[in-house]
């Protein structure tokens, strides 16, 4: 008997504009240990499923598509855990390509991430989640030329180790899914060439040397300009900069106590706030009566544990 344990970290995505004229969907975001998705599988005579209520539908919906376009075994699946859906932390495209994984390990073929994400659906926009899946990091999502069906990664970035985000999900609303996405960016008008130009020049002149020398003083205050910007321009179809009435409060809040870097991740309504030790993470999550999280980088790929026993 074969037992396959995949294990993976959350996805942050700091928002989408055009890197590379001619693509679309290019980004910024990075990996985080927690929260975080595990998955067993194990062999079995029929397929049978073990999922929290909240999204065992999509885990039938997403073994089934695998094994559509996969010759996959019968198998026995429990999800161990799983990522709070519609909160900007990539919880599907987390859960399609670590499930994908564990059933392609179990039947012993090779499945790239980028294919599971295929078969499942995922990467239709943001590619970040699904390299992010195999190596972890900080990432430049160049986006999707004419025909991709997965955006390339332009440059991967190792995010220092002692750097902390404090993840702070208001209650209020919830990130923007399905329909309600597609109408937001149908409502939006085409991104001014001088914002595309200042989110390229913030990227490649502020953030990604920033990272490479482990400055997080510019690498913060360039992401917290990076993440103003952006939100300016989607604020039209999301209420404001944040998502949340809360998380707009919040984010004045900690700017004025110090805090260098608040920015949302992808549609929200989760804060990302930016801290660069653990003792200066807890100051900030104390600062708050919402929900926190203190999440470290992930510069690894998922973990795939594979036992024999009996």
């Amino acid at each position: 008997m074969r037992e396959v344990v995949v294990t993976t970290g959350a996805r942050l995505h700091f928002g989408l504009f055009d890197l590379i004229a001619g693509r679309q969907f290019g980004g910024i975001g990075m990996m985080i240990d927690s929260p975080g998705v595990s998955i067993c599988v194990q062999a079995a005579e029929t397929t049978s499923i073990s999922a929290p209520v909240e999204i065992a539908n999509r885990v039938d919906m997403l073994v089934t598509r695998f094994r559509e376009a996969f010759p996959t075994p019968a198998a026995m699946v429990q999800v161990r855990s799983f990522i709070p859906s519609h909160n900007g932390l990539g919880s599907g495209t987390q859960l399609a390509v670590a499930l994908g994984s564990a059933l392609a390990e179990l039947g012993n073929f090779e499945c790239s991430a980028a294919s599971i994400a295929i078969a499942t659906g995922r990467g239709r926009r943001s590619a970040i989640g699904i390299h992010g899946f195999e190596s972890g990091g900080f990432f430049v999502d160049s986006g999707h030329a004419p025909g991709d069906a997965v955006g390339q990664i332009a440059k991967r970035i190792a995010v220092p180790e002692t750097w902390r985000i404090v993840l702070i999900t208001p209650a209020d609303c919830e990130g923007l899914s399905g329909q309600n996405e597609l109408d937001a960016f149908g409502q939006l008008p085409a991104m001014p060439e001088e914002t595309n130009a200042e989110l390229r020049r913030c990227v490649f002149e502020e953030l990604c040397p920033a990272l490479e020398t482990n400055n997080f003083t510019a690498f913060a205050t360039g992401l917290d300009r990076f993440g103003q910007t952006i939100g300016e321009y989607f604020a039209p179809v999301q209420g404001g900069v944040f998502r949340s009435g809360k998380a707009r409060e919040l984010a004045a809040r900690l700017r004025h106590s110090g805090t260098p870097a608040v920015v949302q991740s992808s549609w929200g309504p989760t804060v990302c706030a930016f801290a660069e030790s653990e003792t200066a993470a807890r100051k900030i999550a104390q600062a708050t009566t919402l929900t926190t999280h203190i999440a470290r980088p992930l510069n690894v790929g998922a973990a795939i544990d594979v036992r024999k026993f009996g």
